[in-house]
């Protein structure tokens, strides 16, 4: 069995902040989902077509403005990770060469 002289690393990033707001948002459009079911069935009985759309329309709305808050939370936060990724190639750059020195 031949040796495998590479190191493996495995980065694992948490971010409690970033995951409170997903949950957060993700809790955010559960709520809207139920309040648009709720006045779907208010407006089954009273409404007329035109307000039964609107009521679509407004929840959609709400629900895309979620939704883009989430894609621009995890686009930051990739980016944050790129840039600590960088940061770690960096040094282990210096840190081959300082051994390369060494020896």
């Amino acid at each position: 069995m031949a040796k495998n002289n590479e190191s493996t690393v495995t980065f694992k990033v948490f971010n409690q902040e970033f995951n409170k707001a997903m949950s957060e948002m993700e809790s955010s459009a559960k709520k809207m989902r139920q309040e648009l079911k709720l006045e779907q069935e208010q407006l089954k009985l009273t409404g007329s077509e035109s307000e039964k759309l609107e009521s679509v329309l407004n929840s959609l709305q709400k629900q895309y403005e979620v939704a883009r808050q989430q894609t621009q939370a995890t686009a930051q936060q990739l980016e944050a990770v790129k840039n600590n990724l960088a940061i770690i190639q960096l040094k282990l750059v210096r840190w081959k060469q300082n051994c390369a020195v060494c020896k």
